[in-house]
């Protein structure tokens, strides 16, 4: 898995890792919002919460 190959994201925790399975179902306060990649939710669903990575995660391996 890459960042460059997710959606409007330039980092994840699985950089490098080889990805055998695809998530088919997203819930959202107990219901299903997302199936088999059809969207079923309707807008204002939903709320953006800003993140920062902290900097010991881009700094490199922990260990």
């Amino acid at each position: 898995m890459r960042a460059a190959e997710l959606h409007q994201t330039d980092y994840t925790p699985w950089e490098g890792h080889e990805i055998n399975a695809w998530p088919v179902l997203t819930m959202l306060r107990g219901t299903v919002k997302v199936e088999d990649g059809r969207y079923l939710g309707k807008p204002g669903d939903g709320e953006y919460l800003k993140r920062k990575i902290p900097s010991e995660i881009t700094a490199g391996p922990l260990l």
